[in-house]
């Protein structure tokens, strides 16, 4: 399952092929662009911006880069916390 919010730029023809190619094994929930209120990667993001990221001050890209990464990991692995994220967001999807 794909949460897409089709901001413009995200609906480049890259993106697009991708979709189109993979049709069968994707299912996109399309969002409208510009509402974040509906998107849980916004509630990631945020999470991780007042959790293991906060008061973080890099001095290089490369570090900050991998923090980012290794925060992003840590929420990845949570899946009751992922599922809480979706749960939040007022959409229609149904998981597993």
């Amino acid at each position: 399952d794909l949460i897409w919010d089709r901001l413009p730029a995200h609906r480049g023809g890259p993106v697009t092929r991708w979709l189109a190619r993979n049709r069968h094994r994707v299912r996109a929930h399309l969002l409208p662009g510009y509402a974040p209120e509906l998107n849980p990667v916004e509630l990631i993001w945020g999470h991780a911006k007042i959790n293991p990221l906060a008061n973080f001050a890099p001095t290089e890209v490369e570090e900050l880069l991998h923090q980012t990464q290794a925060a992003l990991l840590t929420i990845a692995a949570d899946q009751p916390l992922l599922r809480a994220f979706i749960a939040h967001c007022p959409l229609s999807l149904r998981l597993p």
